[in-house]
C-alpha cells in the first residue's frame, strides 16, 4: 500500500496527463459519432428512393406476365434484355426465372406456374391447420390460464403474509431492544422500587398508630360516667334549702343530655383529626376533665 502511495506521488504529473489525453480522445470520437456518422447515415437513406423501387418491382411483375401469356402458345421464346433500375437486387430476377443481364431465353414457365400453384395450397392447408390447432388447444389453453390466475392468487397471498412477517420482525426488533434497555435499568428500577415500598411502610405505619391513638381516646372518652348525686345532709333549721335544687331532677336532665349526643358524629370528626401518638399518651395519662367533655359534647350535638 506504501509503494502504490509513493507511486502515484513520484509520478502524479504524468498520471494526469495521461487521463487528460484520455478524456479528450474519447471526447472527439463521441463527438465525431454524433455528428458525422449520423449524417452518413441520413444521406444514405435519403438517396435511397422507395418510390423508384416499387415501380420497378411492379415493371418485372408486368413483363413476367406477358411472357408467360406467350410462352403458353410456344416453346421458347427470347426475350429483349431488361434494364434493371438502380438499387434492385439480382435476386428478384432469379425468383421468376429470368436473368436480364446475360438475356438468356427463359424456360420451364409452366413448372413455374405449377409449383406457384402447389405453394399457394400448401400455404392454405398451413392456414386450416393452424386456425384447427388453435381451436382444439383453446380449452387447454384456457386451462393454463386458470392455473396461471390461480398461482397468482397465491403468489399475492405469500407477498401479504411476507409482509405481514416483515412487520413482525420490525416488532419483534423493536421489542427485543426494549428488553435489553430494561434489563440495563433493572438494578436502578428495583432500588427505587425498594425505596418506594419502605416509604409506602412507613406511611401505613404512621397511619395505624395515628388510628391507635384515636381509638383509645375515642374509647376512654366513648363511657362517660354518670355523676353520682351527692347526699346533701339534712339542716336542722333548712336554711340553704331554697338555694340547692333537686338532686333527682338534676340527674334526670343530665342523662336527657347524654342521650341527645351523636356519638357516630363524634367518631367521624375524631377520625379526620391527626393526632401525634406522643401527645396522645400524655393526655391519657393526665385525669380526664369529666364536666368539660360533657359541656363539649353537648354543645356539638347543638351545632349538629
Amino acid at each position: 500500500m506504501e509503494a502504490l502511495i509513493h507511486f502515484l506521488i513520484y509520478y502524479n504529473d504524468k498520471i494526469i496527463a495521461i487521463t487528460l489525453g484520455v478524456f479528450c480522445l474519447l471526447s472527439a470520437i463521441i463527438i465525431w459519432r454524433e455528428f458525422f456518422v449520423k449524417k452518413e447515415e441520413k444521406s444514405v437513406t435519403a438517396n435511397f428512393d422507395f418510390s423508384q423501387i416499387e415501380e420497378s418491382l411492379k415493371k418485372i411483375l408486368n413483363q413476367t406476365n406477358t411472357a408467360i401469356g406467350k410462352l403458353s402458345n410456344a416453346e421458347t421464346v427470347t426475350t429483349t434484355p431488361v434494364p434493371q433500375p438502380a438499387g434492385v437486387s439480382t435476386e428478384l430476377t432469379k425468383i421468376v426465372g429470368i436473368n436480364t443481364l446475360e438475356g438468356k431465353p427463359i424456360k420451364d414457365i409452366e413448372g413455374i406456374k405449377e409449383e406457384l400453384d402447389e405453394r399457394a395450397k400448401l400455404i392454405e392447408e398451413l392456414c386450416a391447420q393452424v386456425k384447427k390447432s388453435a381451436a382444439d388447444l383453446s380449452p387447454e389453453l384456457l386451462e393454463k390460464i386458470s392455473d396461471l390466475e390461480e398461482r397468482l392468487a397465491e403468489y399475492e397471498i405469500i407477498e401479504d403474509d411476507i409482509a405481514d412477517l416483515s412487520v413482525f420482525k420490525e416488532e419483534n426488533a423493536r421489542l427485543k431492544k426494549e428488553l435489553e434497555t430494561i434489563k440495563i435499568a433493572s438494578p436502578q428500577m428495583v432500588d427505587q422500587f425498594a425505596d418506594a415500598v419502605a416509604q409506602a411502610e412507613q406511611k401505613a405505619t404512621k397511619a395505624a398508630d395515628g388510628d391507635i391513638a384515636v381509638k383509645t381516646v375515642v374509647a376512654e372518652a366513648a363511657p362517660v360516667p354518670v355523676p353520682v348525686p351527692v347526699p346533701v345532709p339534712e339542716m336542722k333549721d333548712n336554711i340553704f334549702a331554697e338555694f340547692i335544687g333537686d338532686p333527682e331532677a338534676e340527674e334526670q336532665d343530665l342523662l336527657a343530655a347524654l342521650r341527645e349526643i351523636d356519638t357516630d358524629k363524634i367518631l367521624d370528626e375524631l377520625k379526620d383529626i391527626e393526632v401525634d401518638p406522643r401527645v396522645g399518651l400524655e393526655t391519657l395519662e393526665k385525669p380526664a376533665d369529666v364536666e368539660k367533655m360533657v359541656s363539649d359534647a353537648a354543645s356539638l350535638s347543638k351545632k349538629g
